[in-house]
């Protein structure tokens, strides 16, 4: 299979041709339970999709960012979007129908390529929510969370890691089935014990083999 970066670069420059979108904070992108006709390729910012929980509350799925797709898969008109996707920022997206992306990825093997990175991202970004989610403690749970948002987002600027993601205590709680109440009071434990820090709503850990050590008490 073709290297990671390069299918990314061969991905942006397909969909360089594509239709400008935009959207704002809390606008929503897809109707859910239809069958999507096109497929945008994120150029800035973060969408989150969540779907409702039996007792009526969100849950957060996923985080979708530069260089993704969306609707993944259902932007391939097969599938039906079940879950809602959300911008977290402002968002910029190039949009293609998926007629064209479908007949591009049967037979291009360099976006097919891109299309089965973004499938093992997915497969593993839901494995990694089932054992967060199977953590006892709640405390653990959320570096559980905080360290799969290193690995996918996390920029390091010296000791510092910055999570440039603009996540609100209750979309943390709606990822790791917690109460924004204990979310909040956990964030303050480790804010206190120098592993995190937050400066104008972004999120930096500051001590990572400590946030690392949460998890291997799990």
């Amino acid at each position: 299979m073709p290297d990671r970066e390069y299918t990314k670069s061969a991905v942006r420059a397909f969909f360089s041709r594509g239709a400008d979108d935009t959207y704002s904070r809390g606008e929503s992108i897809f109707p859910p339970y239809t069958y999507a006709k096109s497929v945008h390729f994120i150029e800035s910012g973060f969408i989150k999709i969540v779907a409702p929980n039996r007792d009526g509350r969100q849950s957060l799925l996923y985080i979708l960012g530069p260089g993704d797709l969306m609707p993944f898969p259902g932007g391939f008109g097969r599938n039906r979007v079940d879950s809602y996707f959300i911008a977290m920022s402002a968002v910029k997206t190039k949009r293609l129908s998926s007629e064209l992306l479908l007949h591009v990825v049967e037979n291009n093997t360099v976006i097919s390529s891109a299309i089965m990175w973004q499938i093992y991202d997915l497969l593993t970004n839901y494995s990694n929510r089932v054992y967060t989610l199977s953590l006892q403690s709640q405390i653990e749970r959320l570096a559980s969370f905080l360290l799969q948002l290193n690995v996918r987002f996390g920029i390091k600027q010296n000791k510092e890691i910055i999570l440039n993601i603009p996540l609100t205590h209750a979309e943390i709680a709606a990822s790791i089935s917690a109460t924004r109440e204990s979310v909040s009071r956990y964030m303050g434990v480790l804010i206190r014990r120098g592993i995190l820090e937050q400066r104008n709503h972004i999120l930096i850990i500051k001590d990572l083999p400590a946030l690392l050590a949460l998890m291997q008490l799990a």
